[in-house]
């Protein structure tokens, strides 16, 4: 019942568990298991069969790979799979232990929770929560960070730069 507690304390801080009353965290808890993964290891892979399960990260950090692209890092609290799990597709990105890591692997929380309705996942909340990864000190460039006259023909470089420089949006 130990681990229990522990699960409930730690899910209870993170969002979206957060809005669960006690109960409910309680019956997700149970089906928690944790799994260890070391760095490099791949946790999920583009193409695979769709997920049963979600998973948040406990400790370390992952990877979130578009065709071997970096596209996100996910630290403690962070969860990933929802997009497959409630859509039933294959999961179009994978997800690499960027460090040793403690991933916590949750059951499909329909089938667990009194009132699942209280979980509401953003599809992709960490790219829109936090700075993006591009913006990262390692000095990684995304190309809607880049001003669109970059990618403007020769006949637009008349234009005034305020006109050109607007950014894409992702």
């Amino acid at each position: 019942m130990a681990g229990v507690k522990e699960f409930v304390d730690f899910l209870g801080g993170q969002p979206p568990y957060d809005a669960l009353d006690l109960d409910d965290l309680e019956r997700l808890a149970e089906s928690i298991e944790a799994e260890y993964f070391p760095a490099g290891a791949a946790v999920v892979s583009a193409g695979d069969d769709p997920l049963n399960h979600l998973w948040v990260v406990r400790t370390g950090s992952v990877e979130v790979l578009d065709r071997g692209r970096l596209v996100d890092q996910l630290h403690v609290g962070d969860t990933f799979g929802q997009v497959s799990l409630f859509s039933g597709e294959k999961p179009t990105l994978s997800v690499t232990a960027s460090e040793d890591c403690l991933l916590y692997r949750l059951d499909d929380p329909r089938g667990v929770l009194q009132r699942p309705d209280r979980l509401r996942f953003a599809a992709y909340g960490a790219l829109v929560t936090r700075p993006r990864v591009s913006a990262h000190p390692t000095g990684l460039r995304d190309r809607a960070l880049v001003p669109v006259s970059r990618y403007a023909p020769v006949s637009y470089t008349h234009l005034r730069a305020h006109e050109t420089d607007s950014y894409l949006a992702c």
